[in-house]
């Protein structure tokens, strides 16, 4: 036994290695990745004396059942290569780490950490550890050994998600979405004493020395978090910056936290749907110390991702470093926050689906052959050593699990998680509805490279108008509210109107253009809707819930109003502003000007087929509709909403809408645009290299920045372009 009465585990399951199946490769498997050997007195693991200085670690683990928290021993570690091309050898400290997984019924593999001291050897390791990584000098490293979503763990579903490339996944997502200290890792076959340990991860562990390695600085000037704990320094500096977030002092903030670092950490865990985010713990952060470093942001025991595809929120925090509820009630950090969504899940960015499936199948492809060998270890430890919890308990096999999971993930997941996300950040306000303006060079879509002289840079454009610059600035102003010269409101949300629920087909003349008799019909002011619950009941005066709710999807909506003859000739935009759950058709004297959430040709008991999340339909959203500015007459005019519900069960529905336009010229400036932005009126030449940044501007509300470098000319070819920070 190691701990109390928990069975030990050291063989290889003959069923395994004997299978024919397998018996030929396991030879490959065990040479496919470096090997890492630890050596020591068995004592220091396995001594179940209870005593500080001589307990086995491996026995007193760390979790509070057992004592031993913060145990260390000395350790001889080595890596190697099957072809000698990769060594080295250190005397070293070692120490259990983890949570939860250091619970002896629940997980027999444990993960470890190698600490360079003095006391055992050098006090830091010299050596190129990770191919291609800016840092060759380590304070500590980390042993994965995998807890969640692995062979060992108690929960049989669990068990069946096993791959062993999540959270290492996180961090390479991280890397890619252009923070170089995430954290670099590569897998390892783990040996102590000479007996075979399974499959591991060695990896970067985030501290201040990690921070200081890669962003500058004194490693002893700054603090880094563990779960809100200080594991170097003190928690002043983090207390305060969250003092600073809840004050919403946007410059402050912005001087506090690496917020493009922020951002993409909480974008991550958001796309992957993390389900194990806690307020203590799974999330590292470093910064803070006396110098007030920016804080940055790890992504840290990320092994309960990538679960469901429609996965909403992390839990079971939903805020676990405490600085998102305060920083997405700042509409600069919700603009920015829609910069970096942009940036990574539109033209082949990091969350696009190619490059998360890519990611992942490069990690599957180097363990593909290794994880034979972690069968054999550990793939019946709860069918024949500890079945704990629930079963079913099967031998774990890499063909009949891992596999299929994997080509779950590649052909299921990463395939549809892409748009998914896209829509969840829509919903929370951490996207806008207006569309980014999208890059063309002679015609054909391109985001950025290589351009020849004279190539014409297009942005065809499908609502709002495109400001754009080419000395890589922002055509937005940061903090200013975009505004024309004069609006006129033609249709107010409190304007009377006439409502139906149908109960059958109706003639399509209620759309305007054409008389209609709609005597019959109910009339009101304000929104329409209804809520059997609470949250829409301050947004409409005109309560469908007896009409609707069981009965029909569709609502139709009559709104009559007048434009003046001077009113007409001034008028330069059109823009129709909506609160709706969950999806609408719109016309204006009988011709169709917007649609959300439906497809097809509208019928009087159509719903919609999406959902507006309710949280984003008590907004007004815009939609430009200046293109059918022409269909505006002077005098009487209609406005009529064909209101859609996904079903006719939903506990609540709203429809209110607004028409704006806009008087002066076409070619005024709006507040809010930078004086060096054009506006986008046609293709553009690009006699010299560029970087392009452009926007669209829908009334009020901007969309997100799409940025891209154009190399222009006979050098652009031998020139590589990198990726815009």
């Amino acid at each position: 036994t190691w701990f109390g009465s928990y069975a030990a585990d050291y063989e290889m399951d003959p069923q395994i290695y004997t299978d024919p199946v397998y018996a030929d490769l396991m030879d490959d498997a065990m040479l496919a990745i470096p090997t890492f050997s630890l050596v020591t007195n068995k004592e220091n693991f396995f001594s179940k004396t209870s005593n500080a200085e001589t307990g086995g670690i491996y026995v007193y683990t760390g979790h509070g059942s057992t004592g031993g928290q913060d145990w260390e021993r000395p350790v001889s570690a080595e890596l190697f290569t099957p072809d000698g091309s990769r060594e080295f050898q250190v005397d070293c400290g070692i120490r259990i780490q983890g949570g939860e997984s250091r619970n002896p019924p629940k997980c027999p593999k444990h993960s470890l950490g190698l600490r360079f001291r003095s006391d055992y050897g050098p006090t830091r390791l010299d050596f190129p550890l990770f191919e291609g990584g800016p840092v060759d000098t380590f304070q500590s490293l980390q042993l994965r050994g995998f807890f969640n979503n692995a062979w060992t763990h108690w929960d049989p579903g669990q068990r069946q998600r096993t791959q062993y490339l999540r959270d290492q996944w996180m961090r390479d997502s991280l890397l890619d979405m252009g923070n170089a200290d995430a954290g670099r890792g590569f897998y390892v076959h783990l040996y102590i004493n000479g007996i075979y340990w399974g499959l591991y991860v060695l990896q970067e562990r985030p501290g201040a020395s990690h921070y200081a390695a890669y962003n500058g600085g004194d490693e002893d000037r700054i603090d880094a978090i563990n779960g809100g704990r200080a594991t170097d320094g003190t928690t002043q500096a983090w207390n305060e910056a969250k003092s600073i977030a809840a004050g919403k002092d946007w410059t402050r903030i912005q001087q506090t936290i690496d917020l493009d670092n922020f951002i993409d950490w909480t974008l991550l865990g958001l796309f992957a749907g993390n389900q194990d985010l806690k307020t203590d713990g799974n999330w590292r952060a470093a910064g803070g110390g006396p110098d007030r470093k920016p804080w940055r942001f790890y992504s840290w025991d990320g092994e309960r991702v990538l679960e469901n595809v429609n996965q909403t929120g992390v839990s079971p925090a939903a805020d676990p470093t405490g600085l998102l509820m305060s920083l997405e009630s700042i509409e600069e950090f919700r603009i920015r926050f829609g910069d970096r969504v942009h940036k990574h899940l539109f033209n082949g960015g990091a969350l696009t689906s190619p490059r998360t499936a890519a990611r992942w199948t490069r990690r599957a492809n180097e363990i593909e052959l290794a994880v034979i060998a972690e069968s054999a270890r550990w793939g019946d430890y709860r069918r024949d050593v500890h079945p704990y919890s629930s079963g079913p308990y099967q031998l774990y096999t890499r063909n009949a699990f891992w596999t299929p999971e994997r080509n779950r993930l590649i052909n299921d997941y990463f395939p549809r998680r892409t748009n998914i996300a896209l829509s969840q950040f829509k919903s929370r306000g951490l996207y806008p509805s207006v569309n980014a303006p999208v890059y063309y060079i002679d015609g054909a879509y391109q985001h950025g490279g290589h351009a020849a002289t004279g190539s014409m840079l297009s942005m065809p454009q499908a609502s709002g108008t495109i400001w754009y610059t080419l000395d890589g600035t922002d055509p937005r102003v940061p903090g200013a509210t975009p505004e024309r010269a004069g609006t006129v409101k033609l249709v107010t949300e409190d304007a009377a109107k006439r409502v139906l629920v149908p109960t059958g087909p109706i003639a399509d003349a209620w759309r305007g253009g054409q008389a209609f008799n709609d005597s019959a019909w109910i009339s009101g002011a304000g929104g329409v809707g209804f809520e059997r619950s609470t949250g829409y009941e301050t947004f409409f005066k005109i309560d469908v819930l007896t009409q609707m709710y069981g009965r029909n999807t569709t609502c139709c909506v009559r709104i009559p109003f007048n434009v003046a003859a001077a009113d007409l000739t001034s008028l330069s935009g059109l823009t129709l502003n909506v609160r709706y759950d969950d999806g609408f058709v719109a016309y204006l004297n009988g011709s169709e000007i917007a649609r959300k959430n439906f497809a097809g040709t509208p019928t009087w008991n159509s719903a919609a087929n999406a959902q507006n999340a309710d949280t984003a339909a008590v907004n007004l959203e815009p939609f430009n509709v200046t293109a059918h500015i022409g269909k505006l007459r002077q005098g009487q005019n209609l406005l009529a909403i064909h209101a859609l519900n996904q079903s006719n069960t939903s506990s609540d529905f709203l429809i209110s809408v607004e028409l704006v336009s806009s008087k002066g010229t076409a070619s005024a400036t709006p507040g809010g645009v930078s004086p060096t932005a054009v506006r986008y009126t046609g293709p553009i030449s690009l006699p010299q290299s560029a970087r392009v940044k452009a926007r669209t501007l829908s009334g009020t509300t901007w969309s997100a920045l799409n940025e891209a470098v154009f190399a222009v000319g006979p050098v652009a070819e031998d020139l590589r372009v990198s990726e815009i920070m």
